[in-house]
């Protein structure tokens, strides 16, 4: 009996501390931008753009302070956020256009890209509008998030 009580009550104190412990991270985390700088997975040193691309997902544009820029594709959970997949483009290696295709889940697929040409209206993947947003910099930033399982890069097209 006396070690059932202990059992107990071990059992409840790790309960309790794992408790305080944990309502730190709810109480600093309330945006996915939050959830990176948090928990310091990504060297978040500039937020380009956060965006809700519905269902509880969400793209986060991001310089890096390793001189690069990066989008992390998030989901959020009951109480924090899960990251699906993280891209990064070297500025360094930026041109008037560089684009990245990545896929995560099997089915689900990220395109974007940085866009220095400002003359550029329109891009569309596979007959779809990606969406351009302008930065505070000298370039744009380009997404189109996608389901299905393309065996390779999509066609892109690109209007000026």
């Amino acid at each position: 009996m006396i070690r059932k009580c202990r059992l107990i009550k071990l059992i409840l104190l790790l309960l309790l501390m794992s408790v305080i412990l944990y309502i730190p991270t709810i109480v600093r985390v309330n945006t996915p931008t939050d959830y990176l700088r948090f928990r310091g997975i990504h060297e978040l040193d500039e937020l380009l753009l956060e965006i809700d691309t519905g269902d509880k997902e969400y793209l986060v544009f991001y310089v890096t302070s390793g001189n690069s820029i990066a989008v992390t594709k998030m989901r959020k959970s009951y109480f924090s956020y899960t990251i699906e997949k993280t891209s990064i483009i070297p500025i360094s290696d930026s041109r008037e256009l560089d684009f990245r295709f990545t896929v995560y889940n099997n089915e689900q697929w990220l395109f974007w890209g940085i866009i220095y040409d400002q003359s550029i209206h329109r891009i569309t993947v596979e007959e779809d509008d990606v969406y351009i947003s302008s930065t505070l910099y000298n370039f744009s930033l380009c997404y189109l998030v996608g389901t299905g399982s393309p065996h390779e890069v999509p066609n892109f097209e690109i209007e000026y």
